[in-house]
C-alpha cells in the first residue's frame, strides 16, 4: 500500500470517527450502539465495523413494516437533495 493510500485511509477513519461522535452527541445512536461502535472503531478493525453496522441496521429494520421502510428511504433521499 502506498503512503498516499495510507494517508487517505487515516483521513477517512478520522472523518468517520468525527461524524459518528457528532451523531452520538445529537442522539442519533442509542448509547449501547454508540459504545459498541466506538469500541470497535478504536480497535482499527474496519471490516468488523462494517459487519457490526450492517448487523445492527438489519436487526432494527427487521422490526419495521414496509410503510416505515419506504418512509425511511424517502426521508433519506430528501435529506440528500436538501444537502
Amino acid at each position: 500500500m502506498t503512503s498516499t493510500q495510507l494517508q487517505f485511509i487515516e483521513s477517512f477513519n478520522a472523518l468517520a470517527t468525527e461524524a459518528h461522535e457528532t451523531a452520538v452527541s445529537k442522539g442519533w445512536w442509542e448509547s449501547e450502539d454508540a459504545n459498541a461502535l466506538h469500541d470497535i472503531a478504536g480497535s482499527g478493525q474496519l471490516n468488523q465495523i462494517d459487519r457490526e453496522i450492517l448487523d445492527r441496521i438489519a436487526a432494527k429494520l427487521r422490526n419495521k413494516n414496509d410503510g416505515e421502510l419506504l418512509s425511511l428511504v424517502h426521508s433519506e433521499g430528501s435529506e440528500v437533495l436538501e444537502g
